[in-house]
């Protein structure tokens, strides 16, 4: 039986995919929450790894250990061009450290039939991209910069330790927020070295910043919409039959 790794950062993304499947079993995994179940006969084993590229890396090795032949890295993710909108799914083909700074990282593309099957039955557009890990900034970059470049905490981290297991890696994110309804929080001056909240930091933004606690709402929302349709697409992906990676366009 084929086994499947599975990381997402946060619980709400993990989640998001566990209310989709009816038996699963929850366990320990290295220091992680971690869950494990079945589909079309493959054995998954899901990790939520906690924030950041480091944390994500580390889920990484645990599960390529673990004997994972195949790595997902799903869950949300910023925009960062105004052509994405909130509940686009986008697989990236390649990833790079923040401000597109030194070389890329390769990641696994999927299949013909497994881009088909997570296109089905989505609320948005099912797209390729360029993943770009940051420690919470919210960059903008020109259209002809990369393509469908979109914004988040783990990528980098992930594909860092998957290559160095000789495991391939894929990435699907939903996005969350964009240029057009940005995060109302300046992520990097709110979070520590190991990615927590700091209620200080957080405290001054909101007083400098009232509107801040009028737009959470709607990021709530967007956040939770944004993790349903990553993990459909995951599920999607791992329901299908054929092979999980290969070729495909978007």
């Amino acid at each position: 039986m084929e086994t499947i790794g599975l990381i997402a950062a946060m619980r709400q993304e993990s989640q998001a995919l566990l209310r989709l499947v009816p038996e699963t079993k929850r366990l320990r995994l290295g220091g992680f929450e971690a869950a494990e179940f079945s589909r079309a006969d493959r054995y998954c084993l899901l990790v939520t790894s906690g924030m950041g590229f480091e944390r994500a890396g580390q889920a990484a090795g645990e599960l390529a250990a673990r004997g994972a032949g195949l790595l997902i890295s799903f869950g949300i993710a910023g925009a960062a061009e105004d052509e994405l909108r909130i509940g686009d799914v986008v697989v990236a083909q390649k990833c790079f450290w923040q401000d597109l700074e030194g070389p890329s990282r390769p990641l696994a593309t999927l299949s013909a039939d497994a881009w088909d099957a997570a296109g089905r039955g989505l609320e948005g557009r099912l797209l390729t991209g360029t993943a770009i890990t940051t420690r919470g900034a919210q960059l903008h970059f020109p259209a002809s910069a990369v393509d469908h470049p979109i914004l988040e905490m783990e990528t980098f981290g992930a594909a860092g330790a998957a290559g160095q297991a000789g495991v391939p890696l894929l990435s699907i994110r939903s996005i969350s927020d964009g240029p057009a309804e940005p995060i109302p929080l300046d992520l990097e001056a709110v979070l520590d070295e190991h990615y927590r909240y700091r209620l200080g930091g957080l405290l001054a933004q909101v007083l400098r910043h009232p509107g801040i606690l009028l737009r959470s709402g709607a990021l709530t929302r967007n956040s939770a919409l944004a993790a349903r349709q990553a993990a459909r697409a995951v599920l999607a992906v791992l329901d299908q039959p054929g092979a999980l990676t290969g070729s495909a366009g978007g």
